[in-house]
């Protein structure tokens, strides 16, 4: 759990609850540590020289690919980050 924004309870039968905003930030670092690794490895593992060393159908069909695999992957990292922003906003355990 985010420590740092961990609201303490105010009893000891009440949840103990998480600031929505720290989440959604941690989980953004977590992404950009994540897509940085994955990035970095890909680019040692498959060099830019050695990409573009395939054929002219080849290269047009990478760049096709890439061009719809980046909006999506944004597309995906707003949503997630969203919907742990939105989390937890009047929710109260019952009972």
């Amino acid at each position: 759990m985010v420590r740092s924004g961990l609201h303490a309870p105010s009893n000891e039968y009440d949840v103990p609850r998480v600031s929505p905003y720290r989440l959604a930030m941690h989980l953004t670092s977590a992404f950009a540590i994540y897509a940085t690794l994955v990035w970095t490895t890909l680019s040692l593992a498959f060099p830019a020289s050695a990409a573009m060393t395939g054929t002219d159908s080849q290269r047009g069909a990478a760049a096709v690919l890439r061009a719809r695999v980046l909006p999506l992957s944004v597309l995906i990292g707003i949503t997630a980050v969203s919907g742990k922003s939105c989390r937890g906003w009047g929710r109260r355990a019952s009972g």
